[in-house]
């Protein structure tokens, strides 16, 4: 009889289990009261991890999120919106919704600078003045990192699949440091940095870290790759002979990619197919601008839909370019917005 009680009591488990992977995110974290056994499954790093790959694998980009860093009049307001109702064509304002708000009353001597440094996995990594802060929405809960330092310029946000570790990039003069999730602490990497940073994020594509810097003796500017598994720096090479500033890094689709701004009426987006390979480098598009002067505020490419289509930030607006045919469809947005996607 206790045999088949555990049995039916095990069965109960796995069917609970189920249900709740089928929910949306914040579903199952209104379930954490229910009892003690409830709080275990939901909270359990197995359940958290499932969650997270059904969730990512929903059709038509369901979970997906669209997050942006808008300034008002008196406030910071860090919003996320529908990522499918950016690609219907419908307002992201629509499905905005507020889970940071800063107020600074107005007065600009009050003004805190928050920079949106990265997602990964429904987690999310902002500056705010000197502060990092690590921030899952849906539980609403945060975590401050231990001070870096002053003089850090560039952040990057990442997830080790090897080690299944969130990492913190912060680029010192000299020095590279990484802060692991796990251990909570920042680390150098002992390899040695050659480079001056630029004010460019970091994307991670490959099991690499990248962004564009320039070495400290000569002004040339290189593709900077950080190799998480062995700590160590190496370079990848640009499309054409050299790059400059007037190229900007991103990620589509999961490959490397670069903006070209040195034609003044479009600027060229290029995909590397393969990664490491000079020559599989390929020119996917050219997008059009109605104004030359206003081609230094595109930022680098958002999102890859099903369907072809590049997700881009122009300004406080973002826009969809399909490479096919060459068209840019717009999508409303107001306020001054940093993009990313988590």
């Amino acid at each position: 009889m206790e045999a088949k009680t555990h049995q039916y009591s095990n069965k109960l488990k796995v069917l609970i289990a189920q249900i709740l992977l089928e929910l949306p995110v914040r579903s199952p974290l209104k379930f954490r009261c229910v009892s003690k056994s409830w709080l275990s499954l939901i909270s359990s790093p197995q359940f958290i991890e499932s969650h997270l790959v059904k969730s990512s694998n929903k059709d038509k980009y369901t979970y997906h999120k669209l997050l942006s860093c808008v300034l008002n009049v008196s406030t910071y307001d860090l919003k996320s919106g529908a990522l499918q109702s950016a690609l219907n064509e419908q307002s992201l304002m629509a499905t905005d919704h507020v889970f940071l708000q800063m107020d600074y009353a107005g007065d600009p001597l009050k003004q805190k600078s928050i920079i949106l440094v990265g997602s990964c996995n429904g987690l999310v990594c902002i500056e705010i003045d000197k502060d990092v802060i690590l921030w899952n929405p849906s539980t609403r809960k945060t975590k401050t990192l231990p001070p870096l330092g002053r003089h850090a310029r560039l952040y990057g946000f990442v997830y080790d699949t090897l080690k299944d570790d969130y990492i913190v990039i912060g680029i010192l003069k000299t020095k590279v440091k990484l802060y692991k999730r796990k251990i909570d602490s920042w680390r150098s990497i002992k390899d040695n940095y050659h480079y001056s940073s630029y004010h460019q994020s970091s994307y991670l594509a490959n099991g690499n870290v990248h962004w564009i810097a320039t070495l400290y003796d000569v002004w040339h500017w290189k593709i900077v790759c950080l190799d998480l598994a062995n700590e160590t720096f190496g370079e990848v090479e640009w499309p054409t002979k050299s790059g400059s500033r007037d190229w900007t890094l991103g990620v589509v689709g999961g490959c490397l990619s670069l903006f070209n701004y040195t034609i003044k009426t479009s600027v060229d987006i290029w995909i590397m197919m393969e990664y490491g390979v000079r020559e599989s480098w390929t020119k996917v598009g050219s997008v059009p601008f109605s104004n030359p002067r206003t081609n230094f505020f595109f930022s680098a490419p958002v999102f890859l839909s099903e369907d072809g289509e590049i997700m881009l930030k122009f300004k406080s607006r973002f826009v969809l370019y399909n490479p096919q045919n060459n068209s840019i469809r717009k999508i409303i947005q107001s306020g001054n917005v940093r993009a990313d996607l988590k």
